[in-house]
């Protein structure tokens, strides 16, 4: 072992009594253990106060809060971090024994990374042996492109481990995500910070109808999904460039065939669909457009270049949606088309 710092780990619970208790077991029995467990309860109306807080092992530490959600739970959580190292686990997943040693050893001896992340296995049910799906982790560096859209590179939130200066860097969960706040969370760090990675699994992660898309109406699901990718849009379209509009029209597509595939919102889909369309557009003709007008001096003769700009962007973009069941989603999402339209203008 290369050091003994002390880690602490975020576990937020609401109504999993029987889960959490499996959870907090996979924690206590780890191979390192100068660690410390801090269990938020969001407001739970099951056991879990009593079972937490008569559990005998003194590195639990118990907060209890009403029902304000994941995020807000993590948050609490973090302003009670003693740790120099933070990680994280849900009440329905599990760590192998060995996770903590694993990652702890990792950051002591890649110190050019002050974050990391791990392979994880997916399971259905209480069935560990039935394993669905693995999470690989094999991008690291700086891989803002590959995750801020949750594809093609997804970070499941129990393998990250990260030093507490990445914490006072970047700040708290997004309260206000219901869905992708841990991916949000991954893009902000991303800004600022090279990812470590090590492709081996410390992690199981259980899938049910509890966290598993089936588990929500496939409006909401397409309304958090929106909503998500405005964020991303509006908080790093300058930054990042014309390829954002790409990333976020391939996050819409992803959910769009996710959707499609289970035969379930058909609505949905097309609004998706639509919507990564539409960014497919303006990634596209973003700079066909702009040299076409400096090249007629259109901008500098006019003296109305933006203006000139988005009506010409408004035309081109639009043109191929101006028929059929696309009528609808013109009219209906006419403020989220012109908040897009501006944004690409900036």
């Amino acid at each position: 072992m290369h050091t003994n710092e002390l880690v602490s780990i975020i576990l937020p619970t609401y109504n999993r009594l029987e889960l959490l208790k499996e959870a907090i077991d996979s924690v206590l029995k780890q191979t390192y253990t100068n660690l410390e467990l801090i269990v938020i309860d969001d407001g739970s109306s099951d056991e879990t106060r009593s079972y937490v807080e008569n559990h005998l092992d003194k590195r639990i530490r118990f907060i209890s809060q009403e029902n304000m959600g994941r995020s807000s739970a993590r948050n609490a959580g973090f302003l009670e971090c003693k740790g120099e190292l933070i990680s994280f686990i849900d009440s329905d997943d599990l760590y192998l024994p060995n996770k903590i040693e694993i990652q702890v050893k990792y950051l002591s001896e890649n110190p050019e990374y002050e974050v990391m992340y791990t392979a994880a296995d997916c399971f259905a049910g209480s069935n560990y042996e039935s394993l669905m799906h693995r999470y690989n982790a094999e991008s690291c560096g700086s891989i803002y492109q590959e995750i801020a859209a949750y594809v093609p590179l997804t970070i499941c939130l129990p393998t990250v481990m990260f030093r507490r200066v990445v914490f006072e860097t970047i700040g708290l969960f997004d309260i206000t995500l219901d869905r992708f706040e841990d991916t949000d969370y991954w893009r902000r760090i991303s800004k600022d910070f090279q990812f470590g990675a090590l492709n081996e699994v410390t992690c199981l992660i259980r899938t049910h109808g509890g966290n598993s898309i089936d588990g929500i109406s496939m409006n909401e699901l397409r309304k958090q999904v929106l909503r998500y990718g405005d964020k991303v849009l509006k908080e790093d379209h300058r930054e990042q460039g014309p390829t954002i509009y790409k990333l976020v029209a391939n996050l819409y597509r992803h959910y769009s065939y996710a959707i499609h595939s289970m035969s379930k919102g058909t609505r949905e889909v097309i609004i998706l669909n639509f919507m990564a369309k539409l960014l497919d557009k303006i990634y596209e003709n973003r700079f066909k457009i702009v040299v076409d007008l400096n090249s007629r001096k259109v901008v500098s003769r006019e003296g109305r270049g933006s203006t000139f700009r988005f009506h010409l962007f408004l035309c081109k973009t639009l043109i191929d949606f101006s028929r059929g069941a696309y009528c609808f989603l013109l009219r209906r999402f006419k403020s989220k088309i012109m908040g897009l339209l501006r944004r690409a203008d900036d």
